[in-house]
């Protein structure tokens, strides 16, 4: 898939496929020169800050060796994602390594917004590792500010949110690997992630 010529402000929806075997599988990055790379194919775009309104939806990603990431997003620059994520499933190749979603901003003028619901994250070091300061109003994986119903499924991950917040940034609603769970999470910044009410079984 290639995509070209994001203006200042940009709608992109990538849905329903299949990444057999991706070591990255979607790589997003919306800077002041504005990039979408996906099967290795790289694009700029229009100079100058960029919002970009993405929709990322019923993909598949599978582990292709190296550092597995099956979805990422990192913004600089003065930008803005907002992102859905949802009904994907991002299977890294087991708990000790990867990253089945990562999104980073690279300056503290940008920020990403996401909002995650019905995905599954599986079989890897990190479920999702969200590593610049993010609040309440900016990531939502359940029951939070961005109207996020849940039911993510988190799977045999040694991680299953990593996250650098100082705010509360609800997960209710999700499948943890078991009716009685406890979550994983790594937090920095003095935050906390609220898990509970969790689903007692699983939604798939």
């Amino acid at each position: 898939m290639y995509i070209a010529s994001l203006s200042t402000e940009s709608t992109i929806a990538i849905s329903n496929n299949t990444f057999t075997d991706a070591r990255q599988a979607i790589y997003i990055l919306a800077e002041r020169n504005s990039i979408v790379w996906l099967f290795d194919t790289i694009t700029n775009g229009t100079p100058g800050p960029t919002t970009m309104n993405l929709t990322i939806e019923g993909n598949q990603s599978t582990y292709g060796g190296g550092d597995y990431r099956g979805i990422f997003l990192g913004v600089s620059g003065g930008s803005t994602i907002n992102a859905t994520i949802n009904s994907n499933t991002l299977t890294g190749r087991n708990s000790s390594t990867g990253t089945a979603f990562h999104s980073t901003s690279y300056d503290t003028s940008s920020n990403i917004i996401t909002n995650f619901y019905n995905n599954t994250f599986q079989n890897a070091y990190y479920g999702v590792h969200l590593d610049d300061n993010v609040t309440g109003d900016e990531a939502d994986f359940g029951g939070g500010l961005l109207g996020s119903p849940g039911y993510n499924r988190f799977i045999n991950c040694s991680t299953d949110i990593e996250i650098n917040t100082s705010s509360e940034i609800k997960a209710e609603n999700n499948w943890w690997g078991s009716a009685t769970p406890s979550p994983t999470f790594d937090i920095t910044g003095g935050g906390s992630i609220d898990y509970e009410p969790y689903l007692t079984s699983d939604p798939q």
